[in-house]
């Protein structure tokens, strides 16, 4: 009911800004790969020898996507049963 009212219909929507941000900063000619390693690893957990550093900027290009409400709404539901 609320996203009715609000007239959002997405959460934490994906944002073209920091896509490529991920692209750019993240590729392998780029000095600052290493931050996006230590990124990934602070969210899913550390392990260098798993770690294909060629996919990072498709990985960091496509993090944070975002989520329909519909969705959460379904979740939540799923966790009170």
């Amino acid at each position: 009911v609320l996203y009715n009212v609000l007239n959002t219909y997405e959460f934490l929507p994906r944002n073209e800004f920091l896509a490529q941000l991920g692209n750019t900063f993240c590729n392998d000619n780029s000095t600052f790969q290493i931050l996006c390693t230590n990124a990934l690893f602070a969210i899913c957990d550390f392990n260098e020898k798993q770690m294909n550093s060629s996919l990072l900027p498709i990985i960091m290009g496509h993090t944070r996507s975002g989520a329909s409400i519909k969705q959460i709404y379904h979740f939540t539901q799923g966790v009170k049963s």
